[in-house]
């Protein structure tokens, strides 16, 4: 009797983890990201690059949300910080709009204060220096002019 209880209790484990990996499987994989590095520009981000003229592309910062100290995102290429901090603050030189849509303000310091440009969907900037605001944002904000 036990034995049989035993039994029926490893085919009920046994269908269930079937069953629920069968649902985990056909799930639709979610992303919910604010940011991202990586050596693509993709579409509905905004697509920060660390010198003028869209390079290197081998670390692109793309982002679709509001990031309001940009000292907390890592994985700039060396051309940010040098050996040790690899951060993308006072970072960017030029910038990509991938949005269809939205609109990016840029700070030039953290908590979206200081100067700010507007990044308009679609618009791109390919020398962040001719609009005073090489190597100087710390902070963006999506659809609204404040964090």
């Amino acid at each position: 009797m036990a034995r049989l209880r035993v039994k029926k209790v490893r085919i009920l484990l046994a269908v269930a983890s079937i069953v629920v990996g069968s649902f985990a499987l056909g799930a639709p994989a979610v992303a919910v990201a604010s940011e991202n590095t990586g050596n693509a520009c993709l579409s509905r981000f905004v697509c920060f690059y660390a010198n003028s003229g869209f390079g290197p592309t081998s670390a692109i910062l793309n982002i679709d949300s509001n990031e309001t100290n940009w000292a907390n995102i890592g994985g700039a290429p060396d051309a940010c910080g040098g050996i040790t901090s690899h951060v993308w603050n006072d970072c960017a030189s030029s910038i990509k709009s991938m949005f269809a849509t939205n609109t990016m303000w840029v700070w030039s310091d953290s908590s979206c204060v200081g100067s700010m440009l507007q990044v308009l969907a679609g618009e791109t900037f390919s020398n962040l220096g001719n609009n005073n605001f090489n190597d100087i944002i710390s902070a963006d904000s999506v659809n609204q002019q404040s964090c």
